[in-house]
């Protein structure tokens, strides 16, 4: 069968292009808040498994059980609460060791827990 040569580099340019975003992915489960921290399973492309954590400061929160968007104010009832700050994001890879940050994005922690 012949196959011009542009549609050989496209098809070559496509399964390149799959096969990185295949890398990339992962699939992040919030497991719950439990003692100022809320933890989230991330289950990576190549079938290992690691984990996110971030521990919040909640000195000045009273709402903390129902934390979902670090950052953000709830309002409830005409009254406000402001979500606690975080302290620190520590990854824990399925190999290798525990590293933490003070500035790093959930998505971000969970594509370096895969790498």
């Amino acid at each position: 069968m012949y196959m011009p040569q542009s549609f050989k580099t496209v098809l070559v340019f496509l399964i390149t292009l799959n096969c990185a975003n295949a890398a990339d992915s992962y699939i992040i489960t919030d497991r719950g808040m439990d003692m100022g921290a809320r933890t989230y399973a991330v289950a990576c492309s190549d079938g290992k498994n690691a984990s996110v954590n971030i521990q919040f400061n909640t000195e000045n929160s009273t709402r903390n059980e129902e934390l979902e968007s670090p950052g953000l104010t709830m309002q409830s009832e005409g009254s406000t609460s402001t979500m606690p700050s975080i302290i620190q994001v520590c990854i824990f890879p399925f190999e290798g060791k525990e590293e933490c940050r003070t500035s790093w994005k959930l998505k971000e922690a969970a594509k370096a827990s895969c790498s």
